[in-house]
């Protein structure tokens, strides 16, 4: 019983850590686009293009967006990760290099993914 409660334990520990990174990863995203968007916002007002009212709306659109690919792209590398490490785990050195480069590719194509997806519905 004392074993079952342990490593029931420690799962929640490693969900736990993994929901906290996507967070993180999702709040970078947001922040980094809707940075770069209100540094064009800001640009846009001075030379009179666009109106305070647009500039607030597309600046909260970029964040929202930025937090859906930041953190899908997270999950998906997290459990893509995992699941590379338990398969692998046995093979050797190829297996440490896959299990690094095969999450950040899953990550790009899920956060490309999401954010294409993004821009075809509210785009």
């Amino acid at each position: 019983m004392t074993t079952y409660l342990r490593s029931y334990a420690n799962n929640g520990i490693r969900a736990n850590t993994a929901l906290r990174a996507v967070h993180a990863s999702g709040a970078a995203g947001a922040a980094l686009d809707a940075g770069t968007e209100a540094v064009r916002g800001v640009s846009d007002l001075l030379d009179g293009s666009r109106s305070a009212g647009d500039v607030a709306t597309t600046v909260a659109s970029a964040g929202a967006k930025g937090y859906a690919t930041g953190a899908a792209a997270s999950a998906a590398a997290t459990a893509g990760g995992a699941a590379l490490a338990s398969g692998l785990g046995a093979i050797g050195v190829g297996a440490g290099l896959a299990t690094v480069a095969a999450p950040l590719a899953l990550a790009a194509v899920v956060g490309w993914g999401v954010s294409s997806a993004w821009d075809s519905i509210f785009g």
